[in-house]
Parts: C-alpha cells; structure tokens; sequence
C-alpha cells in the first residue's frame, strides 16, 4: 500500500514565484527616474507585465518604490527651476503664474453668479421698413 503524502509537499509544487535580478532592478531604477511608462520599463528590463504585476500583488511596498522612482523627474525639474529662478525672471514669474494662478495669472474667467456659466443675451432681429416699399 501507498504511504499517503503531506499537504506541504503539494505547495512546493508548479512554478517558483519570481523575483527580479540585481540587473532587472536596476533597469526598472533607471527607467522611472527617467520618466517611463510601466511598460516601457518592463521592455527595458525584458519583463512579462503579467510576471510583473503578480510580484506587485505579492510585494505591495515594491509598488511604493515605484512611486518614489517616478517622482524623481518631477523633483528634478523643480529644483531646476528653482536653481534658475534668481538668474531668469521670466522662468520666475512663471513659475508664480503655475502655482499661484489666483494672483499672477493673466488669464481671465468670466463666469456668473456662484461660478455658473453666463447667461447669453438673446438679440431680437425686427425688419426693417425701407422708403419707397410702400408707394407700390
């Protein structure tokens, strides 16, 4: 007779869940801090985005990094513009325009009452009696 086999074995069976490489990391690095789509960086690192998310699902904090990794471009460019702002007064003054649009943007809106749009006046087009049309 057959010896019967321990649940535990059968977790240990199919594929082994996988886990990136120091090289895929470092490829995955590079493309968000250069500002990369998600699948734009799996093509760099040759990765299956299939692969990819079910390793996101396991590892939630490695989505995280992610998010760190994607906001360097924008931390770069402001510090960019920061950097330039004393040199450049333009680059200043647009940079107010962006953030601070109530007080330094040019632009207008016009809006009615409790921010709703305008009311269109309605013009009433009457004819016209032209001398001479009654002399017929």
């Amino acid at each position: 007779m057959t010896k019967k086999k321990d649940p535990k074995d059968y977790e240990k069976l199919g594929r082994p869940a996988w886990e990136p490489s120091a090289a895929q990391l470092k490829i995955l690095e590079d493309s968000f801090r250069l500002g990369a789509q998600v699948k734009e960086a799996l093509a760099q690192a040759k990765i299956p985005s299939s692969t990819f998310y079910d390793y996101l699902n396991a590892h939630p904090d490695f989505s995280e990094q992610i998010e760190w990794w994607q906001q360097y471009p924008i931390m770069l460019a402001k510090h960019s513009v920061v950097r330039h702002m004393e040199e450049d007064g333009n680059l200043a003054l647009r940079y107010l325009q962006l953030k601070r649009k109530d007080e330094f943007n040019t632009r207008t809106e016009l809006t009615g009452a409790d921010g709703e749009a305008l009311a269109m006046p309605t013009i009433q087009i009457l004819p016209v009696a032209v001398k001479g049309d009654d002399e017929e």
